[in-house]
């Protein structure tokens, strides 16, 4: 069978709820635009009934595959659900949908003449709705720090909307060590190792009121960006 077109991967952990209506939008959209895509939702040790739902979607629409994880933190989830996708775009996003499903297309797109597009809320023609200026700020605070340690450029390193060319994935996820919110980081430190070029692409963004982002987060992965920097620094990403 040829490779699908597009691979689509949702880090889930205890997602029963959202996940039924982002899987039938989802979908909805993929019958229309991208017909042979796949969709692979990376459960994170759930303990609720996510795998139940997303086997209750799977016999709806075809695409859609579990892949059953051990509880290891949303970065580990996407790892594992980007290394098991074949299409020749691999996309993740979050189950809430945050980026809408139409800035699919603009972002694979883009990955025509990039190796990897990333969406952005913080460019020219982006928008974010309904978020707090105070979790704006902490963004903002946490951005400058991991751009000052980690030695990238890019505007916003933690939207949840990433694709990234099959070569490009195959180069950069199996050396991935950061299994929590850092990973981002990790991906783009390794991108610019490898001399990949990076897309940024301004998103329309949707603030939820339940983003498991809390105060202490920022902390937890300002640490994981040291780390990342200083396996930078003894070369295990060369």
């Amino acid at each position: 069978m040829p490779a699908p077109s597009l691979s689509i991967v949702f880090p889930a952990f205890n997602e029963e709820r959202r996940l039924p209506g982002s899987l039938e939008v989802l979908n909805g959209y993929l019958d229309d635009y991208f017909p042979d895509a796949e969709v692979i939702v990376a459960d994170d040790g759930s303990t609720d009934s996510t795998a139940d739902t997303v086997r209750a979607s799977a016999s709806r629409f075809p695409r859609v595959r579990l892949l059953s994880l051990p509880h290891r933190g949303k970065g580990n989830a996407i790892q594992a659900g980007m290394l098991e996708a074949t299409g020749e775009v691999r996309l993740f996003m979050d189950v809430d949908l945050a980026v809408p499903v139409e800035t699919i297309a603009e972002a694979t797109t883009r990955a025509g003449s990039h190796d990897i597009v990333i969406g952005s809320r913080e460019i020219s023609g982006s928008l974010r709705l309904g978020e707090p200026r105070s979790r704006h700020l902490m963004g903002r605070v946490f951005n400058f720090a991991v751009r000052l340690i980690a030695g990238i450029n890019q505007s916003d390193t933690q939207c949840g909307f990433k694709a990234f060319t099959a070569k490009a994935t195959e180069s950069l996820f199996p050396h991935q060590r950061s299994s929590g919110f850092g990973f981002d980081v990790e991906l783009l430190v390794l991108a610019k190792k490898r001399v990949l070029s990076v897309d940024q692409l301004p998103v329309e963004w949707h603030y939820g009121p339940e983003s498991r982002i809390r105060w202490h987060h920022p902390f937890r992965m300002l640490l994981e960006v040291v780390a990342i920097r200083a396996r930078s620094l003894r070369g295990t990403y060369d």
